[in-house]
């Protein structure tokens, strides 16, 4: 098929959602098409995919797109407007846990394809602060009483770890970047106990020099903080407060 001008905007339109395209891109239509239809399963758009309508069919398209992303060598085409796409939607679904989890499954399979390996450092710009966000965020869920966003928080620190393990010998700040966020994030008292948990397990995933460093020394303060939201939680009968200060002393 004949290549023909495309843009983020058009294609992410077309597939039920839209972002900013940071440059403009030649693709072919069947390109098109696969980019359009793995927007569509990773926002569940069910319109759109008539196999869709069961969860268990939903999951099932999920994994052979995931898949797709962490093998296929077409992928690298497409890896401009996938990070783009990933990067607008974290941002706007940052209170839906099933769609965020869809998220970073899709980065997570964007950094284990080999044939991406040297194009994704120039990506990394857009996909680090989507894994940070999901690390770090204050809320990433509709209801943290029930829904389990601390898994979604220790599986991006591990992405987030591999990364600076991978990359951190060509872009030089990469670990100080990574290290001053959460170190940051941690020694705010302001910031909630959500923030705190993913500031610990994330520090925690970079290894024993960062943990000495960086971690062990809050440790004092962070337990003060700690006992005191565990009594308020308890004074205002606020279990997710009470469950968030033992996920964060499990850390």
């Amino acid at each position: 098929a004949a290549a023909t001008p495309a843009t983020v905007d058009a294609l992410t339109k077309a597939a039920g959602t839209e972002v900013r395209a940071p440059v403009a891109h030649v693709l072919s239509r069947e390109l098109k098409l696969y980019f359009q239809r793995v927007v569509a399963v990773l926002m569940e758009q069910r319109a759109a995919l008539p196999g869709a309508s069961s969860a268990e069919g939903r999951d099932s398209l999920l994994d052979a797109v995931l898949h797709s992303l962490a093998t296929d060598v077409c992928v690298r085409q497409v890896l401009p407007y996938f990070a783009a796409f990933i990067a607008s939607e974290v941002n706007r679904r940052l209170r839906d846990l099933p769609r965020l989890t869809a998220l970073l499954q899709a980065v997570e399979a964007l950094l284990r394809n080999p044939h991406l390996e040297a194009q994704l450092e120039m990506y990394l710009h857009q996909l680090m602060p989507v894994l940070l966000t999901c690390v770090v965020g204050k809320r990433l869920c509709a209801d943290p009483n029930v829904e389990d966003h601390w898994s979604l928080r220790d599986r991006a620190a591990a992405l987030v770890a591999g990364v600076v393990a991978q990359y951190g010998g060509t872009y030089k700040t990469l670990r100080q970047r990574v290290t001053k966020t959460l170190s940051g994030a941690l020694r705010d008292a302001k910031k909630p106990l959500t923030t705190h948990y993913g500031a610990v397990v994330g520090l925690s995933a970079l290894g024993d020099r960062v943990v000495r460093a960086l971690l062990l020394p809050e440790v004092p303060a962070l337990v003060e903080r700690l006992d005191a939201a565990v009594d308020a939680a308890a004074a205002k009968g606020q279990p997710a407060a009470a469950t968030a200060a033992v996920h964060c002393r499990l850390a």
